[in-house]
C-alpha cells in the first residue's frame, strides 16, 4: 500500500514537470513545492511513528541506554535521526532555503540538479532506508547484544569500531588535515566516538577498509550536497599520494563502493533508482554565473 501511495504522488509529479516544457524556472518552482510537501510528509510520518526503521532505531536506542548508561548522551543524539525535526530534516530545510534565496550562486541547470537530488532524499521510503546506518551503529555499540540489520557481518578487511558507518557522512563530522593526513573529526554531538578506545579514522586506510553503509553504497549521490562533493573531491585529491603508497603496502586496489553484493540489505525501488542514476551526471553547464534570477542563475 505504501508503495502504491508513493506512485500516486510520484507519477503526477513527473507529468507536471514534463508539462513545464523548457521553462527551467517553472521546473524549479515545481520542485520547490514538491520538496516542501515531502518534508512536511516525512516529518509527520516520523511524528506519527509510521516509518519502520525509525521505530526500530528508537527501540535499539532505548535498549542500548540500559546496557551502556555511560553513553546515554551519544545514544540520544543518534536517536534524534528517528524523531521529528531531526538533523536531516533541518538540513533539508536549510538546503531548500539556500535555493530559494539564491545563496548557492549556481546556474539554473545546477539548481535543478540539486533540487532533483533533494526531492529524492526527502522521500519517506528513501529516508527509511537511510536509517539502517544509525541502527547498525547502535548494534555495534551494544557489542553483540543487538544484531546488525540488513548489513554483512564484520570481516577481517573491515577496520574501525562502532560509528564507522557514519565516517565520511557530512551530517556527523568532517575530514581535517592532521600532520599531512586527513583524519575524520566528529561533530560535538557525536564526540564520544573520539574516546581513546575508538581508533581514529584516516582517509587512506578508511578508503580501503570502510564497512558497508547505506550512505556510501546507495545514498551518497542524493544525501551529499554540491559543497559536500567539492570537499570530498578535495580530500581525495590531497590524499592521492597516501592512497597510492598505502595501497601498494597492502597489495590491494581500493574498492570503497563495491560492497552492495555482500550485503543482506534489500533496498526500496527508490534507493535502487537513486544509486543507479546520479542527477549530477549532466554534461550541460552554462558558463555565466554573474547574473542570477530567482532560485538560481541564468
Amino acid at each position: 500500500m505504501r508503495k502504491f501511495l508513493s506512485m500516486i504522488v510520484f507519477v503526477p509529479v513527473l507529468m507536471f514537470l514534463a508539462s513545464c516544457g523548457d521553462s527551467s524556472q517553472a521546473k524549479i518552482d515545481a520542485y520547490v513545492g514538491i520538496i516542501e510537501r515531502q518534508i512536511e510528509r516525512l516529518n509527520s510520518s516520523l511524528n506519527e511513528g509510521n516509518i519502520q526503521n525509525a521505530a526500530i532505531l528508537k527501540t535499539y536506542a532505548d535498549s542500548l541506554k540500559l546496557i551502556k548508561p555511560d553513553m546515554a548522551e551519544l545514544i540520544e543524539n543518534l536517536k534524534r535521526d528517528a524523531e521529528p525535526n531531526c538533523p536531516a530534516i533541518l538540513r533539508f530545510k536549510e538546503q531548500l532555503e539556500d535555493v530559494k534565496s539564491g545563496a548557492n550562486a549556481v546556474t539554473k541547470q545546477e539548481t535543478l540538479e540539486d533540487l532533483a537530488a533533494l526531492a529524492t532524499a526527502t522521500e519517506t521510503e528513501i529516508y527509511n532506508d537511510s536509517l539502517v546506518d544509525t541502527i547498525n551503529v547502535l548494534a555495534d555499540l551494544s557489542e553483540g547484544a543487538l544484531p546488525r540489520r540488513s548489513a554483512p557481518e564484520k570481516t577481517s578487511d573491515e577496520q574501525g569500531g562502532a560509528g564507522s558507518q557514519l565516517v565520511g557522512n557530512s551530517r556527523y563530522g568532517r575530514w581535517e588535515n592532521r600532520g599531512g593526513q586527513s583524519m575524520w573529526v566528529w561533530f560535538a554531538a557525536y564526540s564520544m566516538f573520539n574516546r581513546p578506545y575508538y581508533r581514529p579514522y584516516y582517509y587512506h586506510s578508511w578508503h580501503y577498509h570502510r564497512p558497508w553503509s547505506y550512505h556510501h553504497d546507495y545514498g551518497r549521490s542524493i544525501y551529499s550536497t554540491r559543497s559536500d562533493r567539492m570537499r570530498s573531491n578535495s580530500v581525495a585529491k590531497a590524499n592521492s599520494g597516501n592512497l597510492k603508497s598505502y595501497g601498494n603496502s597492502i597489495g590491494k586496489r581500493p574498492s570503497s563502493y563495491a560492497r552492495k553484493s555482500n550485503s543482506k540489505f534489500r533496498p526500496s525501488r527508490s534507493s535502487i533508482r537513486a544509486s543507479r542514476s546520479s542527477v549530477y551526471g549532466s554534461s550541460h553547464r552554462t558558463s555565466s554565473r554573474s547574473s542570477r534570477g530567482r532560485y538560481g542563475g541564468k
